[in-house]
C-alpha cells in the first residue's frame, strides 16, 4: 500500500527571468517554502504554464525580458490562466523606460492585483511580494482590465 504524504502542497511560484544570478538566488531563498520553476523568456514561461503537473499560485516576472517584456507576458497569462495572472509580481531594476508602464499596469489592475518589487531587492521584500494573494481579494472589475 502507497503512502500518502500528509504535508501541505508548497506554493508553486514561476520566475521569469534572463538574469541566471537573480534566478539562482531567487531559487535558493524560497525552494524550502515554494516549489519553484524557472524560464529566461515569456515563450519558456507559456510552455511551463501549460505543462505544469498543477497551477502556479506565484508569477514572478522580470519586465525585461529577451523578445517580449513581462508586461505582456502578464497580459498573456491574464487571457489564459486569469487566476495566475493575478497573482504576479512584476520585478524592475529601473533605468529600462518599462517604469511608467509598469505603473500604469499596477494602477488599471486597481494596485491589488499586480505587484511590484524594485531591484535591488532584500529577502523580506521577496518573500512578501510572492506571498500568493487568495482569489477571493480579486473582483470582476480587476480581471476585466488590462
Amino acid at each position: 500500500m502507497a503512502s500518502v504524504d500528509s504535508r501541505p502542497l508548497r506554493p508553486a511560484l514561476l520566475v521569469v527571468d534572463d538574469d541566471s544570478a537573480v534566478v539562482r538566488f531567487i531559487e535558493r531563498a524560497l525552494r524550502s517554502d515554494y516549489e519553484v520553476t524557472s524560464c529566461s523568456d515569456a515563450k519558456g514561461a507559456m510552455l511551463a504554464v501549460s505543462q505544469a503537473r498543477r497551477p502556479f499560485d506565484v508569477v514572478l516576472c522580470d519586465v525585461n525580458l529577451p523578445g517580449t517584456n513581462g508586461l505582456e507576458l502578464v497580459k498573456r497569462l491574464r487571457s489564459t490562466v486569469p487566476s495566475l495572472a493575478h497573482n504576479a509580481v512584476l520585478m524592475t531594476g529601473g533605468g529600462v523606460g518599462l517604469d511608467d508602464a509598469v505603473d500604469d499596469a499596477i494602477a488599471r489592475a486597481g494596485g491589488d492585483a499586480l505587484r511590484r518589487l524594485d531591484k535591488p531587492f532584500t529577502l523580506d521584500d521577496l518573500r512578501a511580494a510572492v506571498r500568493p494573494r487568495p482569489l477571493s481579494r480579486i473582483s470582476n472589475d480587476d480581471a476585466a482590465s488590462t
